[in-house]
């Protein structure tokens, strides 16, 4: 690498580990780090390695709720919990927060490798890398997601070994790629799709070859050491297939096609339930949470590989560049097509999908490259220098806009919504994650005397967050069931049913009350608390 391009990882890996414990605890990450307990606790009875350590549960993996899922970063960060014996919980989730981001660094490491081979330019792999970073919920969730940013990471990995095993099929390569496949595999079995579309590549490439016998058994033997590279690797990194591999895998894939949450998601001002959700739901999250200039680039980039592939037809594949972005485009559309066709149960937002977002950035980078050679060779020179200072100028100032929005905003970019939409309150939920919570609780913490705050909410998410603070402060918050012994009512503002929603818009029942502090991020709220009048 360029060493700018050390200097700018330097930079962002000192940036990141300063700001990593801006960001309050998700409401998925408690559960995550038992899945890493259970997992540790089987493991462990198995090998024997540390007697001296006591079982975390009593829960056995085998018969475990939540088997399903991969656990191998789950894991990890319980496991080097316990070998630095942090003891408490806010250092506990710090540490997770921690290798969250570094993962994402590692992985961006890639995405930057992939670019740069594809354009042979540093400074174009240099500028995916920006794109990625101006993402605002990408970047935010890459500081806390302990489930979709470490599944998306290991993808951008595994995309990397892909390119080098096809265009360079080495004994090497397969052996990395199929540690790589694992990897995604032991992290969500939706990460399964990555050794599948590399069979699917592994076939194109034989009938690419097939006039010569030679080269066709050469690439058989190469495929194979992958094959047994990725079934080794999985076996390692999921526990679970260790006994019934295939009853497990089986089990895992069909709990993904269908699974077990049914709730109610606002969704363009229509709640809509989980099990039934309408095939353009991903597609408009990405839109709208999306910056304006990488949706222009994707859409640039999807219109110059169609019109490539139209005009020149089966020669489009002669060329290694145009053989790459074919590949991120399979990469994107892959799931997305899986999960409308099935008809997948999802949560709120996208964040199941994030995994594709680095191959939509990657269409989004040939959309970027196309628009201005399309510039330079469609137009006379001053209308070239015109036309390219108008385009330059909108995507500069939607960046810099993305940008401000970031830094005013910190550290809730996990909230952006783009100009497309304008009454965000109204139409999506903001806040699913409850990141908002821990400074709504250091504002109460900060702003009230009594020694016990009564807090009423209609989620735990808040009470998760009073792991944010020392042992004195913590002890001063008591998340309350019963609404009449409550001082506070705190809100994420985010309904569940139409009756909430009702409540919410008409300010009836408890959001009737005075609000006492709220968080807004570009004009609309994300978190409120309302002083409640104890009844006698």
């Amino acid at each position: 690498m360029n060493n700018y391009v050390y200097f700018f990882f330097a930079i962002l890996l000192l940036f990141g580990t300063l700001k990593v414990g801006d960001y309050g605890i998700s409401i998925d990450e408690p559960i995550e780090r038992k899945h890493g307990i259970v997992a540790f606790d089987y493991v462990n009875e198995k090998f024997g390695l540390f007697s001296s350590i006591p079982k975390g549960t009593e829960i056995n993996l085998i018969n475990y709720d939540h088997r399903d899922y991969g656990l191998i970063f789950q894991f990890t960060a319980y496991s080097l919990e316990l070998l630095f014996n942090i003891d408490n919980s806010k250092d506990v989730f710090l540490l997770r927060h921690l290798l969250v981001f570094l993962l994402f660094c590692v992985s961006l490491i890639f995405f930057y490798k992939i670019i740069e081979w594809r354009y042979k330019d540093w400074k174009i792999g240099l500028l995916g890398v920006i794109f990625f970073l101006l993402s605002p919920r990408l970047f935010a969730d890459s500081f806390y997601n302990p489930k979709d940013i470490p599944l998306m990471s290991f993808f951008i990995i595994s995309a990397f070994t892909m390119v080098k095993f096809f265009f360079q099929p080495t004994n090497s390569s397969a052996v990395w790629h199929g540690v790589a496949c694992g990897l995604v595999v032991g992290t969500r079995i939706v990460g399964i799709y990555m050794p599948i579309f590399t069979l699917l590549l592994i076939l194109l490439r034989i009938y690419q070859i097939r006039s010569s016998s030679q080269l066709i058994r050469n690439f058989l033997v190469v495929s194979s050491i992958f094959i047994f590279s990725l079934c080794l690797s999985t076996l390692i990194f999921w526990p679970i297939l260790w006994e019934d591999p295939l009853g497990n895998l089986l089990y895992s894939f069909n709990s993904m096609k269908k699974f077990r949450w049914y709730g109610n998601i606002l969704f363009w001002g229509q709640m809509v339930n989980s099990n039934n959700l309408p095939w353009y739901y991903i597609p408009s999250w990405i839109l709208v949470t999306t910056p304006l200039s990488i949706v222009l680039f994707f859409c640039a980039g999807i219109f110059s590989i169609s019109k490539s592939l139209y005009n020149q037809k089966w020669s489009y594949l002669k060329s290694r560049s145009n053989q790459m972005d074919l590949i991120f485009l399979g990469l994107f559309l892959g799931p997305l097509i899986a999960v409308i066709i099935f008809n997948s149960v999802l949560y709120n937002g996208w964040r199941h999908l994030y995994f594709i977002y680095p191959f939509f950035l990657l269409i989004g980078m040939r959309g970027f490259m196309s628009l201005f050679l399309f510039v330079r060779s469609s137009f006379l020179l001053k209308k070239r220098i015109f036309v390219s200072g108008i385009l330059s100028v909108f995507i500069v100032f939607n960046l810099i806009q993305t940008l401000v929005f970031m830094f005013k905003n910190h550290p809730h970019q996990n909230v952006y919504f783009n100009e497309l939409v304008r009454n965000v309150e109204h139409n999506f939920e903001r806040d699913y994650y409850g990141l908002s919570y821990k400074q709504a609780l250091k504002y109460l913490l900060e702003k009230t005397d009594d020694d016990s705050l009564m807090i009423y909410s209609h989620d735990f998410i808040g009470k998760i967050n009073t792991m944010n603070f020392p042992k004195k402060e913590a002890e001063r918050l008591h998340f309350v069931s019963n609404l009449n012994d409550a001082d506070y009512f705190m809100s994420l503002l985010n309904p569940r049913d139409e009756k909430e929603k009702f409540e919410m818009i008409n300010k009836n029942s408890l959001y009737n009350n005075p609000e006492f502090f709220n968080i807004k991020v570009s004009g609309y709220r994300i978190i409120s608390i309302y002083k409640l009048e104890r009844e006698n």
